[in-house]
């Protein structure tokens, strides 16, 4: 049977795994379990939206985000010293991470600036997904709707996510029949070209 219910402390280290089924390659992924846990804990001491999908049990799938974007990045800016020390470990294990650390921390930078205009009454949608073993069936829009409704019950009255612009078809088209419209394309570390995604609600 699948349920739907937030995540709490103790459930970070399932979801950083599940992250991993879910994401792999991409540059959170390649930086480690611990790396996740932290990135995730922001989200839940910030009050942002963890939901996971379950069955029998097994958490199978995900979906976080936060509202007051401009105020997120700038908890994770304050948190800088812990993801400093998690991203030297990461560069321990894997050196060739280094240059997406530089990329990525640039990127950070700007994605806050050009978030700054966030207000409390934004909900960014910062990562969704389904483990590939149970994909279909229509979870993948069941956990978009449940977080679209509870961003909606928190009082935000816009949600803004991004993805990649280019041979993402699936992706684009997932976002789309959850009413998100296509805005900007823009570029983050290492030439990687985004869209950004807005949906009014």
């Amino acid at each position: 049977m699948m349920s739907i219910r937030p995540l709490k402390a103790n459930d970070l280290a399932a979801l950083a795994l599940l992250h991993q089924q879910v994401h792999p390659g991409f540059f959170l992924t390649r930086m480690g379990r611990p790396f996740l846990v932290a990135y995730y804990s922001v989200i839940l001491k910030e009050g942002g939206i963890l939901l996971g999908l379950e069955e029998e049990g097994r958490l199978v799938g995900m979906a976080a985000g936060f509202l007051h974007p401009a105020a997120f990045y700038g908890s994770l800016r304050k948190s800088r010293v812990k993801f400093a020390w998690l991203s030297f470990l990461a560069l321990l294990k894997s050196p060739s991470l280094l240059p997406a650390i530089f990329e990525n921390s640039r990127s950070v930078r700007e994605d806050g600036r050009r978030r700054r205009n966030g207000t409390a009454q934004v909900c960014e949608l910062a990562a969704i997904g389904v483990h590939p073993d149970f994909r279909g069936g229509a979870r993948g829009r069941q956990l978009g709707e449940a977080f679209i409704a509870e961003a909606r019950a928190r009082g935000a009255k816009q949600l803004r996510a991004s993805t990649d612009a280019h041979e993402n078809d699936a992706a684009r088209a997932y976002h789309a029949g959850l009413g998100f419209l296509e805005g900007e394309e823009y570029e983050v570390g290492g030439g990687r070209r985004m869209i950004a995604l807005e949906k009014e609600l």
